[in-house]
């Protein structure tokens, strides 16, 4: 159980830096103007996303030994 949950944790999380990290990217090369709000609010959520994807990780590693 323990371990589908870390699973879950580490899918979510690497699934929302790769959408964030996607957009801003894709926006910024396309040259489309975003609102500020929305850049950061895309940033926050990147932000918030690596301390869990960190803890998944090092979970995972724990669990492998």
């Amino acid at each position: 159980m323990k371990h589908s949950r870390v699973d879950f944790w580490f899918s979510f999380s690497l699934i929302v830096i790769g959408i964030t990290t996607l957009v801003l990217l894709g926006a910024s090369v396309l040259g489309i103007a975003m609102p500020d709000v929305l850049r950061r609010a895309l940033g926050i959520l990147d932000l918030c996303a690596i301390p869990v994807f960190i803890y998944a990780v090092v979970r995972k590693w724990r669990n492998a030994k």
